[in-house]
């Protein structure tokens, strides 16, 4: 009865493995179907997968099964103006990014549900107890020295301990950008590219559904 169990979980944990080892060679093995001759290609932050895709395209920390995604700092703003330059934008999606669930980013207590939902969408910040995220994580800042050089921190600080009437200056680096869903045109996944509508299934694919009600019922609980 034990060796019924664990046999298929070790090839099941050897499976997931191999996939997470080879992602790479797979995406980057589609370059040449999305990159052509005389082309402005336009990326965001450093990615070893953007980079072997020939340094093209977009990275990701996770993407959820409506089609948003969560990435780097600035990709936002490079995906909004792709959209507005009628731009195609594809996201390099390893398999183990995909979240079983939706970021959720829902009112339960709010009166004014829709300007909260927006504000929480365009501010991390702006995430309060009323509202129900699966990923926390976006609320997250990262060091300012990404923003602005070591040296010229330091100085600042040497120069408000010097002069008291200088006020102590604050520095907010947000580490990610919520990307709602509708900015993406492709998913560049191991299995070829695939349209944002086809996370869900991918989802299906991915996760026993008893395990996607679990992660429900942790996220609400």
């Amino acid at each position: 009865m034990r060796s019924d169990i664990i046999e298929p979980l070790t090839t099941a944990l050897d499976d997931l493995e191999l996939e997470i080892n080879s992602y790479m060679d797979y995406i980057s093995g589609l370059s040449l179907n999305f990159i052509h001759s005389d082309e402005l290609i336009l990326t965001v932050g450093k990615s070893n997968t953007v980079y072997n895709f020939l340094k093209v395209i977009l990275g990701c920390s996770a993407v959820y099964p409506d089609g948003s995604l969560k990435a780097q700092s600035g990709t936002f703003g490079a995906m909004l103006a792709a959209k507005h330059f009628s731009i195609p934008t594809y996201v390099c999606l390893p398999p183990y990014k995909i979240s079983p669930i939706n970021f959720n980013l829902v009112s339960v207590s709010s009166s004014n549900a829709k300007l909260t939902n927006c504000l929480a969408k365009c501010t991390p910040a702006a995430l309060t107890t009323s509202l129900v995220t699966s990923d926390l994580s976006v609320e997250w800042l990262d060091a300012p020295s990404r923003l602005l050089p070591t040296d010229l921190i330091e100085r600042t600080d040497r120069a408000c301990e010097t002069q008291t009437k200088l006020p102590t200056p604050t520095v907010w680096m947000p580490k990610w950008d919520f990307i709602p869903p509708g900015l993406t045109s492709l998913f560049l996944t191991t299995a070829g590219g695939q349209a944002p509508s086809y996370l869900y299934a991918m989802v299906r694919e991915l996760f026993h559904p008893e395990d996607i009600t679990e992660s429900m019922n942790w996220v609400q609980g």
